[in-house]
């Protein structure tokens, strides 16, 4: 039987020895930690005793940690209990009032972590930590905000120096005067001259043609067009949505009507009409044939029919040619002598007509030349429109009774006329 000490009253104690527990070792003496008995390798227990052992040299480094950076706190509530290290029992531990830091730091998730939030510098500390995160996540994300730019700067270069540049040196040149000089050229300086000379000097045949008073036919087509403009601007002014776009509608109206006016003066018999006329008329009827035959194919290539992106792609091939190509073509199909279509031309008896002897035929072969070249591209913007329409509108239209004429006039162009504008 077991033997204990007596103490005064009659009540006996056990030792610690006596219950096979290891005796608590004297104030001031013997090891920081519990001695326990060693056992031996082969034991089943041994690997759980070592783990235990290596827990409680890691409390009790943490708890020296904490004494060092901000000694015991006050501590009230329930706390979370820290996940159990091998060897433990897992019970959960509660911190309420004031506790010992070996239970402080067993209710800590990261041991550590609460003295640390609490020392001297601490918030300036997590202050530089998110900094620095914050530093990391915009570095990380940069190439992702500047993808857009990235994206974008090539094309945007390459139209700068193919378009915008030389439009640039074109303007500084039409301020100078190209002299030949020996060894070379020069430019001088005239500023404005240039234009005065177009508009009121001597050039002034050249570039606004000659004009003549207008026959009855000219001023009928001259009533017409102001009438058409004036109900433009008209339109515009009564209209809610569009007085914001009116002194752009009257501007555009006055230069429209001086060029009808200017085109009923040069094109009547005794007239000439001058380059600027000539351009205008030429840059008019292309993009009205190209945007409307461009309209026309991209809505047939928007239908669910076979063969539509075969027909995709041979609508796009003119558009890959170059302009000296465009032009060497059109030379030879406009041959009425030797060319591919000389048989047709025979047949019509056209055979000896050459296009070069009119001057109004030779621009008419360039504006064909020119609207067979631009087509696709206007057939391909506006078939990505066209496909970009919802399609729950024109199908409730046709559930309603309307026809494919109808659905495209009442709902699908205007929706294109942003694209188009």
């Amino acid at each position: 039987m077991a033997q204990g000490r007596h103490e005064p009253g009659g009540r006996q104690e056990l030792s610690r020895r006596d219950l096979g527990q290891p005796e608590q070792p004297q104030h001031g003496a013997g090891p920081a930690h519990p001695a326990e008995p060693a056992l031996p390798a082969d034991r089943p227990g041994h690997r759980d005793c070592q783990a235990a052992r290596q827990g409680d040299q890691h409390r009790a480094g943490h708890e020296r940690d904490h004494r060092r950076l901000g000694g015991h706190h006050q501590r009230t509530g329930p706390r979370r209990a820290a996940p159990s290290l091998p060897g433990e029992s897992g019970d959960s531990h509660e911190v309420t009032g004031e506790s010992s830091p070996s239970r402080v730091s067993k209710s800590v998730d990261r041991p550590g972590a609460e003295a640390v939030s609490s020392a001297p510098g601490a918030g300036r500390i997590r202050a530089a930590a998110s900094l620095g995160a914050a530093s990391v996540r915009a570095a990380a994300s940069w190439p992702v905000r500047q993808a857009t730019t990235s994206f974008v700067l090539p094309a945007v270069l390459l139209l700068f120096f193919l378009s915008i540049f030389p439009l640039l040196v074109s303007a500084y040149l039409s301020l100078t005067r190209f002299l030949f000089v020996p060894g070379g050229f020069a430019l001088r300086w005239v500023g404005l001259a240039n234009y005065r000379k177009l508009l009121v000097g001597i050039e002034q045949s050249h570039f606004l043609g000659v004009p003549k008073p207008p026959t009855v036919v000219g001023w009928l087509l001259f009533g017409l067009a102001a009438s058409v403009l004036l109900a433009f601007v008209v339109r515009g002014i009564t209209s809610a949505s569009g007085r914001r776009g009116v002194v752009g509608r009257a501007v555009f109206a006055v230069v429209a009507g001086a060029g009808v006016w200017l085109a009923v003066r040069t094109l009547t018999p005794g007239g000439f009409p001058g380059t600027l006329l000539t351009t205008l008329i030429y840059v008019v009827v292309g993009i009205t044939v190209q945007y409307w035959l461009g309209l026309w194919l991209a809505f047939l290539c928007a239908q669910e029919v076979a063969g539509r992106r075969f027909f995709r792609v041979i609508f796009l091939l003119p558009m890959m040619i170059t302009p000296v190509g465009i032009a060497y073509t059109f030379r030879i199909l406009m041959d009425l002598g030797k060319g591919p279509f000389a048989p047709v031309w025979r047949a019509l008896g056209l055979a000896e007509v050459s296009w070069a002897n009119y001057a109004w035929g030779a621009r008419l072969v360039v504006m064909l030349g020119d609207i067979w070249q631009w087509t696709p591209f206007m057939f391909v913007v506006l078939l990505a429109a066209l496909e970009s329409l919802p399609a729950e509108l024109s199908e409730a239209a046709m559930v309603d009774g309307a026809g494919r004429w109808q659905s495209f006039w009442r709902i699908s162009w205007p929706q294109l006329i942003p694209v188009t504008s």
